[in-house]
Formats: structure tokens, sequence, C-alpha cells
């Protein structure tokens, strides 16, 4: 009778990153699960999955009301069978044989969103009180019970002695405070949001006081009435007249009051999914599913390169390790091994928007919408005209030729000009992209401030460059209907997103944020600034300059 199955080291998620909070240090966060995952019988009918998590320069911060954690989810198979995600049992304290390095831990189950608490698709685990330094917790553990109605198990009977395999991941995020916050700049152009009076003169940006329910009208112009491009949507009255007007997600004018606003607490991804994300992702996949999530014939044999054209293009590092089955490696330097330390694992990943949301359904995270967009760059301080996600007007911008980017595809890697001063983002104005695209956290030093590490208000990286930022827009009706559901960590047959109001045909999807195609943006103007709307209703395909990251709303709101 087996009772233990160990898993490989390949199914964690590895993030070399950097973090900034403001006016505190940047360091490399380096977020890991440092031992072996075990699973184990605990009694019949539920199981106990073992590991270790690790990472640096983790924070929380009573002065912001905001700290980082790890979003812990589980996938598993039987014997050889396909891949399934573990619903926790979240009575379960994941810390009980916590043998830690003195930093206390709390924690907080996330459930599906379809209406059912006892489904448990991940944990939120993140420090108890105030402080900062590394956390390396020990012997944690989650608990599984699988033969009870409510486990969502796959198959339709589990027994004990089944030869059970498991991944446990880590993602890093940060905690985004309920609060008040500013929608628009008070630049009013590129189409960004905005507050009118009663006859739509735009006057100032919009503060989103609440979750509920906000009426919208088309943008005025000075010399017809409208904006120049059309479909764009600005904020009109006042809170006060527009909230809990009853406005619902049919009203072609509204988002209702489970449109996510930005005004509830939430997490976001703290970077943008990594080339070594998505290849642990893939290699959870039936080959069914793998098809589509990649820009290549699964079959076409070892060595492809699978997410851009064949070869090392635009710093696309994940390749073809075993044809058939199908497993995938990291490779950014060939002829020297798969998934070495210089094979680029801090990269952030080009994906399509399909490809993103069947990431964020798969790791039970959601997509954010444009409003918390804004939320997670400015914070709760006031609109200034022209800002950039970094809190000022400039950029301290760099159009690197190759010889700039030092240490590359290693967990160091960073950016070093002549001149010796930190930069924040890349331009586009250089013919070599893979100087451009950097890994998470590439322009953060030790020393850096929030601006020259181009950090948002709660110590969000990237926000504003390397990849443009897929979020649910409000001009379309595809996006004015969802309602924050998040993912379940099962995807369709075929590989995709299968959530409840998530787009289907992706137009309810946009970008906001600056990208390495944008080129250097001037104050008060370009994508790269917190306000600018000019993509927020796209169609933009797969690109070598489009990623994301994900969200999830916080315990105790109206979406789980």
């Amino acid at each position: 009778m087996k009772t233990m199955k160990k898993t490989k080291l390949g199914g964690f998620l590895l993030a070399i990153v950097m973090a900034v909070l403001l006016n505190t240090n940047a360091n490399a966060s380096n977020i890991q699960i440092t031992t072996e995952p075990t699973i184990e019988v605990a009694m019949p009918g539920l199981k106990v999955v073992k590991f270790s998590l690790s990472w640096e320069y983790s924070w929380r911060s009573a002065q912001l009301n905001n700290w980082d954690g790890a979003w812990v989810f589980v996938k598993y198979r039987i014997g050889m069978d396909s891949w399934d995600h573990m619903y926790l049992d979240h009575s379960y304290n994941p810390g009980t044989d916590l043998n830690a390095n003195g930093v206390p831990m709390a924690f907080t189950y996330g459930f599906t969103g379809q209406g059912d608490q006892e489904k448990a698709v991940g944990v939120f685990l993140y420090r108890q009180g105030n402080g900062q330094g590394d956390i390396n917790w020990q012997n944690l553990s989650v608990r599984w019970r699988y033969d009870t109605e409510n486990t969502y198990v796959s198959r339709p009977q589990l027994y004990t002695d089944d030869d059970v395999i498991v991944r446990v991941f880590a993602i890093e995020m940060v905690y985004v405070p309920e609060g008040v916050y500013f929608l628009g700049d008070g630049a009013n152009k590129n189409g960004n949001f905005c507050k009118a009076d009663e006859l739509d003169h735009i006057i100032l940006p919009f503060q989103v006081r609440s979750e509920a329910s906000i009426g919208f009208g088309l943008r005025p112009d000075e010399e017809d009435g409208l904006m120049d491009v059309a479909g764009m949507l600005s904020v009109v009255g006042s809170n006060v007249a527009q909230e809990g007007s009853g406005l619902g997600p049919t009203d072609p004018l509204a988002l209702s009051a489970l449109y996510p606003k930005g005004f509830q607490a939430f997490w976001i991804m703290k970077y943008e999914v990594t080339q070594s994300a998505y290849t642990d992702f893939l290699n959870t996949l039936t080959t069914a599913q793998q098809t589509n999530r990649i820009r290549v014939d699964g079959n076409s044999g070892v060595d492809v390169w699978v997410m851009r054209a064949p070869g090392v293009v635009d710093r696309n590092s994940i390749r073809i390790k075993t044809p058939g089955v199908i497993e995938f490696a990291m490779d950014a330097t060939p002829g020297a091994g798969y998934d070495q330390d210089d094979d680029g694992r801090g990269v952030p990943c080009a994906m399509g928007k399909d490809d993103l949301l069947a990431y964020l359904d798969w790791s039970g995270l959601r997509p954010m919408t444009e409003l918390e967009y804004e939320k997670a760059c400015r914070g709760p301080i006031g609109a200034v005209p022209g800002e950039f996600p970094w809190g000022n007007t400039f950029q301290i911008g760099a159009s690197a030729p190759a010889t700039h980017l030092i240490n590359r595809n290693l967990p160091n890697e960073a950016i070093t000009l002549p001149d010796g001063v930190n930069h924040n983002n890349l331009g586009a104005n250089d013919a070599d992209r893979m100087a451009l695209i950097t890994r998470n956290g590439a322009f953060a030093t030790p020393n850096s401030d929030r601006i020259k590490a181009g950090a948002t208000y709660w110590g969000i990286m990237e926000m504003g460059s390397n990849m443009a930022e897929p979020v649910i827009n409000v001009n379309t009706e595809e996006g004015r209907r969802f309602t924050g559901r998040h993912g379940d960590g099962r995807l369709a047959v075929d590989g995709t997103a299968n959530v409840q109001l998530w787009p289907t045909t992706y137009a309810g999807l946009g970008h906001r944020g600056g990208n390495v195609a944008n080129g250097l943006a001037t104050g008060g103007g370009g994508l790269q600034t917190t306000s600018s709307r000019e993509v927020a209703e796209n169609t933009w395909p797969h690109r070598y300059w489009t990623g994301g990251r994900g969200v999830r709303t916080a315990t105790g709101s109206n979406a789980w």
C-alpha cells in the first residue's frame, strides 16, 4: 500500500523577481516551494499535503495597510491519469505544524465564486503582524477530503492506497486594501475616465467610494459633442447621484454593483506571469488542452520553441522537451541543458488574451478590471494629470542595446547604462527586442525608490512597462457583464477558460499600461500613463509584448 508520493521539484512556480514598497528598498523576492511536497494519508478519506515555502523581503505595513503574500494551490493526479485541481479543506490551519523563522503566519482560503464556499481553490499565506524580512515557513500542510459529497474529485471514487502525485504552486501577490480612489487623472485625453456635471462639462477625476452601480455616458467633445474615438465612455454625474441606482449589467451605459470597481479589497499578482510559470501550467494540461495554449504544433518534435517563431525570438524560452506527452521546459541558452539558472525563468511570458484567461482559470485567479488597474497603480492619493504608475509625470526611459542588459537570463538580470543612472522602463527605439523585454523587477535595485524601480503605490511591478496588461473593459457589453467570478482550477477540454460571464470572444478584454512596443512616452500622454484608455478596447491577438497578471477579490466581498 502506497501512502506517500513525492512530486517533482519542477512543479512549483519559481518567480525570481524584485519587490518594491513605497519609500522602501527593493530586493529579490524569490518565492518558491523549498522542499518536495509530499502527500500522506491522515485517515481514510483524508489526505494531507506537506510542503515548505519561502520568499525574501516580505512585508506588512500598518501605514499603508497592505502586505504581500503567497497564493498557494495544489494539482494532483492518480498514477498516470491527467492532472486535476485539488479543492482544500478550508477548516484546516495550514500552519498547525509551523516551524518558522519567528514570523507568525495568517491565512485566508479563496473559493471558486460559484456560490459554494466549501470549494476552496487555494489559500493565501501571509504575515500576521507588521514587519519586513525573509519568510521561511517549514512543515506547512493543507488537507484534502476526497470521499465526501463536497470534495469535487474528478473520479467516481478514490481509495486510500491510490498512487497520488501532487504539485504545489505558489504565486506572490500584493494585498490592495478597501478604500476610495480616483479614476482618471484630470488630463481629460487618451480616453481617460472623468467626472462630468449636468451639462456634460468635463471637470475632475471621478472618486470611487463604493462598489455600488455607476452610470456612464458618452464623453463630450468640444466640437461635435462626442469623443473622436467612437465608443469611449466616461463616468458622468456624481457618486451620490449614480451609486445605488439599480442599474444592471444589461444597461448599455452602466456598471452593475457586481462589476469589480476597485473599492473593495483585492489581491493582485506582484509580477506579470513568467515563462517558468506558464511552463508549469502547460505541463499539467492534457495534450488536447496544450494544443490550444501554444503557437506551434506540439507534435512537431523535440526542442521546438512554442510561444513565438522557432528559436529564441523576443525572449521566448519555452521549448518542447518531450514530444507526444507533451513536456515543456525552459531553454533560453540552447546547448546548456533545460531549466537552468540562465534559462530566463523570471522573464515575463508573451501570451494572447485566451492564454491568460486559461492560466487564470487554472490557477484560481481572475482577470482585473480597468478600474482595479487604476486603483492598483494610483492608490488612495489624489490624481495628477499625466502621471505614470510609478507616481510622477516623467519616466527615466532607456532604449538600451543588448550590451546594456547584464546577466542576461539569470535571476539577477539588470539594466546598467554607461551613465550609471537607474532607469524604470525601456522604450522601443532599439531593434534588439531581446534587450527591451526584461526580467520582472529588473529595474529595482537595493537602493532604488518607487520611481526608479517603476513600482506602483502598493509595490506592484511593471504596471507601466514590459508587457501590456489585459483588463476587463467598460467599453463593451461583454466587458460590463463581468461579475468578478474566479477560476475554479479546471479548464474546458480544449484548454480554454470556462468561467461564467468571463469574456468568450475576448472583445471584453482590452489593455492598460505601457509595453516595450510603445516607445518612450512623454509626461501627460502615451499608453504608459496610469489613466490612458487608448487601447482599452482593441483586438490585439498574441504579441511579443502582451502578457498579463491575475487578481482575486479579497474574502468577504460579493465575489469569492
